[in-house]
């Protein structure tokens, strides 16, 4: 069996932010971070338009605004993002 996703190179990993936390899982669990994952998704799947979102600065913003962390600790995590982010 030919899957066209997969011959076009057009499966991507969801970005996952919690390896060292395996039950919190990726952006497409359910959750404050599936929001996130919503944002990456309408990016991925329509980039044209979606060009003005920016998932690395909006993921960053989320866990500031969200989690109240500093921004070096918020860019940590964004940085240690594995998956497809962009």
């Amino acid at each position: 069996m030919k899957i066209n996703a997969v011959i076009n190179g057009e499966v991507y990993a969801v970005p996952h932010d919690c390896d060292n936390i395996g039950a919190l899982g990726s952006w497409d669990c359910p959750g404050s971070r599936w929001a996130l994952g919503l944002e990456w998704m309408a990016r991925k799947i329509n980039p044209s338009l979606y060009s003005d979102l920016d998932v690395i600065v909006d993921a960053k913003n989320f866990y500031m605004e969200m989690y109240g962390l500093e921004e070096k600790d918020a860019v940590m995590i964004v940085n240690g993002i594995s998956g497809d982010l962009i």
